[in-house]
């Protein structure tokens, strides 16, 4: 929600007229000028909205409201801003792909393989790009040997995340195998892929974006991370009030030397051809 409001309130309104659309987790869309402002969602007043439907017709795509017939308009361009299994993982991409709607989302193949953490890093071993130690579960097969196979083939400490989730929802540290078995239980609750890795110390994180227009790949300034609690958190990506404003908290761009600039910059192509 704060990702689409950001996108929402950045666009040209003199330039482009904006509907907001919003799924929510039990797939109805809602459409209403009430979903511009964040309070709507806190106090969940989009339910009194209309909800809508989207159907395709003559090479268009039209919203309209349920059980009417006249549509309320069409949508030339999706932006879909969303997060999360089961939408982000190409499931609506595959749907406004049905419509024969223009969107902006990576195709069905890519988001879904983006999505899942394992899938991830089997491909970037592939392709010989570095990534941390890890070991990739599904839990339905969860024993006392997983645990030992745990803790023979990784180093404490650890990160034990979702496989399928982002934003640091739902992620563990933890420091012995004592807590090993709890924090498993506990990141179950948002999925049975879960992945494990050797916990980073004293590093630094570097972002950059990448996009591709016809065959030609952009990539965007990179940006240093200063993270306030242990690991990069929800707090840290989305609740810090000072995101966008001179804070310390991003550098943008990283003050790194060109060297640095350029290895990331390749690897981050790298990954994105694989």
């Amino acid at each position: 929600i704060l990702s689409g409001l950001q996108a929402y309130h950045a666009i040209d309104k003199e330039k482009y007229n904006v509907i907001i659309l919003y799924i929510d987790k039990f797939l109805n869309i809602y459409q209403g000028d009430l979903l511009k402002e964040i309070d709507t969602y806190k106090n969940e007043a989009y339910k009194k909205l209309k909800q809508v439907c989207l159907y395709s017709h003559d090479n268009k795509v039209y919203y309209t409201e349920i059980n009417r017939r006249k549509p309320l308009g069409v949508i030339d361009v999706f932006l879909p801003v969303v997060h999360g299994d089961g939408i982000e993982d190409g499931t609506l991409s595959g749907y406004l792909d049905m419509l024969g709607a223009t969107h902006t989302l990576s195709d069905v193949t890519s988001s879904s393989i983006a999505q899942d953490k394992i899938y991830t890093k089997l491909i970037l071993e592939k392709e010989n790009i570095n990534v941390i130690n890890y070991l990739g579960i599904t839990f339905d097969r969860y024993s006392d040997t997983l645990e030992e196979e745990i803790t023979s083939k990784l180093k404490f400490p650890l990160i034990i995340k979702p496989a399928r989730l982002g934003s640091s929802i739902g992620i563990k540290t933890v420091y012995d195998k004592n807590s090993l078995h709890e924090a498993l239980l506990e990141v179950n609750k948002y999925g049975s892929r879960i992945l494990i890795e050797e916990k980073l110390e004293n590093f630094k994180e570097y972002n950059m974006a990448i996009i591709k227009e016809g065959s030609k790949i952009i990539t965007s300034s990179i940006e240093e991370v200063i993270k306030t609690d242990e690991i990069l958190s929800f707090k840290d990506k989305y609740e810090n009030n000072q995101k966008y404003s001179e804070s310390n908290r991003r550098i943008i761009p990283a003050q790194i030397p060109y060297t640095l600039e350029s290895n990331i910059r390749n690897m981050v192509i790298k990954a994105y051809n694989a």
